[in-house]
């Protein structure tokens, strides 16, 4: 009878052992399928839209510098960070020459210096391919956090596409608009950010 207890016990043991094999195996398999890549920018579309008295006016601008990285699996996207990017705010145009001539007044009197976007917390959302992002925005007059709502795109594990569109208040963030802007430019307006990300390898 004890010589079929202890059989039986290293039979349970031996069980375990290769269950536990079988188990390390996977998941050193699952971490070797996990790559995570540095990245640069090699396409970016930028602008800042908004109301006004008259009508609704947008400037665009597409000079970014940007770096960061992402973890990818599976076409799955794991994680994102160390995403900053800087936007030089002399390179935004508009349609309306008049209007791009007075926002750009009102940027240098508000010290023209570019807009500098850092990464500091996120939590990603596989299913609904999206990241809330919290970051600290450098704008002119000072530091602030802003949250980020950003949608993505995860192509082949190399390039990632992201997303953003944000509502900002001018006054919340230290813009202080000219006499000649008061009416024309809301104070609310729309920044909108798309970046394609892609391997530094590649």
């Amino acid at each position: 009878m004890k010589r079929f207890r202890k059989s039986a016990i290293s039979r349970a043991g031996i069980i375990s052992v290769i269950s536990m094999a079988i188990i390390l195996l996977s998941l050193s398999f699952i971490t070797t399928t996990r790559r995570k890549f540095v990245v640069d920018v090699a396409e970016s579309k930028v602008s800042f839209s908004g109301t006004g008295a008259s009508s609704q006016w947008k400037m665009e601008g597409n000079p970014i510098i940007s770096e960061g990285n992402f973890e990818a699996s599976d076409e799955e996207l794991l994680t994102i960070s160390g995403l900053s990017f800087t936007l030089p705010l002399n390179e935004f145009k508009s349609e309306n020459p008049k209007l791009e001539l007075a926002i750009n007044e009102a940027l240098k009197q508000n010290n023209y210096a570019p807009i500098v976007f850092k990464q500091k917390y996120s939590m990603i959302l596989p299913i609904m391919k999206k990241v809330h992002m919290v970051g600290e925005l450098s704008l002119l007059n000072g530091t602030y956090a802003m949250p980020l709502q950003i949608s993505y795109d995860l192509n082949n594990n190399e390039t990632l596409r992201i997303k953003s569109k944000q509502t900002i208040s001018l006054s919340a963030y230290g813009i202080k608009l000219p006499t000649n802007l008061a009416g024309v430019v809301d104070d609310e307006i729309e920044l909108e950010i798309d970046f394609l990300l892609i391997n530094k390898i590649i």
